[in-house]
């Protein structure tokens, strides 16, 4: 993980998704309905998702596995 200045441009890296249909078909009718692209909007809630429980999950397994071997790790996660 890198640190990068607010409001600085970061390279986007692909990522393949695979969806249930019922899933794909509602987050394309929001799309739709938003106009806002799929990409857009999966960024986003992995963002929110990531800062978020993810991160308090993380967190936690980083605990459980033992402080020392994951440092570096809970040190970016925390003040991230």
């Amino acid at each position: 993980m890198t640190t990068r200045k607010a409001g600085a441009a970061q390279p986007n890296a692909a990522l393949t998704l695979r969806l249930p249909a019922e899933l794909h078909e509602q987050l394309s009718l929001y799309s739709v309905f938003t106009r806002r692209s799929i990409n857009e909007i999966a960024t986003e809630v992995l963002s929110e998702w990531l800062s978020s429980k993810g991160r308090r999950e993380l967190v936690d397994l980083i605990a459980e596995r033992g402080l020392d071997t994951h440092a570096d790790v809970l040190e970016k996660v925390k003040y991230d």
